[in-house]
């Protein structure tokens, strides 16, 4: 969980990079929801 906190910021500085690399990996739901985890 620490682990997807830290990376949150990080998305949201790179938008671009983030949503590419999220959208592959996991929907951008996901983003928000490991977040509030």
């Amino acid at each position: 969980c620490r682990d997807n906190i830290a990376h949150y910021p990080q998305d949201v500085t790179s938008v671009p990079i983030g949503n590419r690399r999220k959208k592959r990996g996991m929907p951008k739901k996901t983003g928000p929801a490991l977040q509030h985890d």
